[in-house]
């Protein structure tokens, strides 16, 4: 398999140590026609290091997965695997929309932007608002685009830095089982 990713990052001091940074990246993953790209090897985003508002390889192309479903309903009714799931009645069709997993997509396209200002300046603690918006599927269009807005405090220990941030996805499927926010503690560059 053939395996791209490109990034543009750029930071900038606005005035009194308030920093912005933006991050722009977008990779791609192929093989020959014959061939299936390594299930490893595909975009899923979310987490402490790009949609932070979802869970961690939340989002990307979804996937049927009967074992799944069945694991969730105990007989399963006929007609599994419709694209319609209203046919399966309330209680499965939950199950249908749950039974949908993330595999990920063979492309990602992923803009951060966020504002870090000082809080503690001697101690080295730092804060964060942040915006984040991205896909990770087979075709890039706009219905796949999935985004977040939060806050977070950095502490630049001797340790390394560490970041605490809480995410608020603007349009989460609450369906699919994603949370009204999420909290991400991580060690390391947020970019």
């Amino acid at each position: 398999y053939t395996r791209g990713l490109a990034f543009f990052r750029y930071y900038y001091n606005i005035f009194w140590n308030v920093v912005l940074r933006t991050n722009l990246s977008y990779g791609f993953v192929e093989t020959a026609k014959d061939k299936n790209v390594p299930f490893t090897q595909l975009y899923r985003l979310g987490g402490p290091f790009n949609l932070r508002g979802f869970d961690f390889s939340d989002i990307g192309r979804r996937q049927f997965s009967p074992v799944r479903y069945n694991y969730l309903v105990a007989a399963p009714p006929n007609g599994i695997g419709l694209p319609d799931c209203q046919a399966l009645g309330s209680t499965n069709c939950d199950a249908y929309r749950q039974a949908n997993v993330v595999v990920g997509g063979t492309k990602q396209a992923l803009a951060m932007i966020e504002f870090e200002f000082p809080l503690v300046k001697e101690a080295g603690i730092r804060g964060v608002t942040f915006y984040d918006v991205g896909l990770a599927h087979d075709d890039l269009v706009s219905d796949f685009l999935r985004s977040d807005v939060g806050f977070g405090i950095r502490w630049f220990s001797p340790i390394g830095p560490l970041r605490f941030e809480w995410g608020f996805p603007l349009n989460r499927i609450p369906e699919l089982g994603e949370e009204a926010s999420e909290f991400h503690f991580a060690i390391g560059a947020p970019f």
